[in-house]
This record gives C-alpha cells, sequence and structure tokens, in this order.
C-alpha cells in the first residue's frame, strides 16, 4: 500500500515520505520516479512546442496583416486571432476537438463581451465627464457581466 501511494505523491508532485521502520521498498518506488522525471520531461516539451506553434502563427498574422491597407489593421490580427488559433490547434491536438469546441465558443463569448465592453467605454469616453481610468475600471464589470452571462445562456 506504501508503494502506491508513493508512486501517486511523486507523479503528482507532493513529494516523497521516507519508508516507516521495517518497511519494504520495492521497485515501484523506482518506477514512479521515472514517471515523474518523464512527466517533467512532458511537461517542458509542451511549453517549448506551444512557444514555437504560437510564435509561428503570430509571425504569419503580422506578415499578413503588413500586406493591408491602412496599418492600422495589423495590431489587430498581431495578438489575439493568431494566438488563439495557435491555442485551439494545441488544444485539438492534446484533448480532442470537443474541448477545443467549448474553448472555441467561450472565446467567442469573451470576444462579444469584450466589444459590448469596447463600445460602451468609447462612448462615454467620448463625452469628456469621465477620466480613462474610472471608465475602463468600472465598465470591466459589464465586460466580465457579460462574458459570463453569454456563458450561463450557452448552458441552457
Amino acid at each position: 500500500m506504501w508503494q502506491f501511494t508513493k508512486a501517486r505523491n511523486i507523479v503528482c508532485g507532493k513529494g516523497i515520505q521516507e519508508p516507516a521502520l521495517g518497511e519494504r521498498v520495492t521497485e515501484r518506488v523506482c518506477v514512479s520516479v521515472v514517471f515523474r522525471q518523464i512527466a517533467r520531461a512532458l511537461i517542458v516539451a509542451e511549453i517549448i512546442l506551444r512557444f514555437c506553434v504560437g510564435g509561428i502563427v503570430v509571425c504569419l498574422f503580422a506578415v499578413f496583416a503588413d500586406a493591408l491597407k491602412p496599418k492600422s489593421f495589423a495590431g489587430l490580427l498581431g495578438a489575439a486571432p493568431s494566438v488563439a488559433l495557435a491555442t485551439l490547434g494545441l488544444t485539438v491536438w492534446k484533448k480532442g476537438s470537443a474541448y477545443a469546441a467549448l474553448e472555441a465558443q467561450s472565446m467567442i463569448f469573451g470576444a462579444i463581451a469584450f466589444f459590448i465592453y469596447a463600445v460602451v467605454v468609447s462612448r462615454i469616453l467620448r463625452r469628456g465627464e469621465w477620466s480613462a481610468l474610472s471608465v475602463t475600471a468600472a465598465s470591466l464589470v459589464l465586460w466580465l457581466g457579460c462574458a459570463f452571462a453569454f456563458r450561463y445562456l450557452a448552458l441552457l
């Protein structure tokens, strides 16, 4: 029983417990150490893969956006869409298309909520009555509220 618990603790990153006096230690403990090393290597490999894929997709979007006129569109295409596509691609690869579909739906709801936030903030700031910090900080509640409301409606 101790070996199974110890192996689970090692894989979960909770550390190693020393065996009690007179308790047998078998090869299961050695295997759990190997599992921990493999798990760490896989995590590092995944981080490197995410970095490379994200960088390549951002660069491709930047090249595409550079060809557009006016140049203000380059900023729109440089960050959010490219990172979202890279994230979705890696999610499909790692967790499957059903999970990626749920993630994509959440991204769409967040984008709609952000659009509502941006419209409200820009209209309030054009009036010139309040500072940008107070308007944007107060409107964050609107953004989060819209995003959670869309998500709740999707679950119905």
